[in-house]
């Protein structure tokens, strides 16, 4: 049987490395603003939106408030299929 309390939850951050997180809509609006406020945080952050240049202006700000490490991958979240792909990228 598994004991939850041996296993730390997603949502505390580790002491060696934060939070793993994942925004979509990230490249603008409140999806940026979200991604960059985990970032403030040191989280490690998995950015997913349409605009690939967007994403990469964003990837770069996080960057600069204190992410960990920030991977990106560009897909309309309407189409399971690309979806999919961006985790199998953000995995990667």
């Amino acid at each position: 049987m598994f004991s939850p309390a041996l296993k730390p939850s997603p949502l505390e951050p580790r002491p060696d490395r934060g939070r793993v997180v994942v925004v979509t809509g990230a490249s603008a609006g409140v999806g940026r603003a979200v991604a960059l406020r985990f970032a403030e945080a040191g989280d490690l952050l998995g950015l997913i939106a349409r605009d690939a240049d967007a994403l990469e202006d964003v990837r770069r700000e996080a960057l600069g408030k204190g992410a960990s490490k920030v991977a990106v991958a560009s897909a309309d979240v309407a189409d399971p299929h690309q979806v999919f792909a961006a985790a199998e990228a953000l995995e990667a």
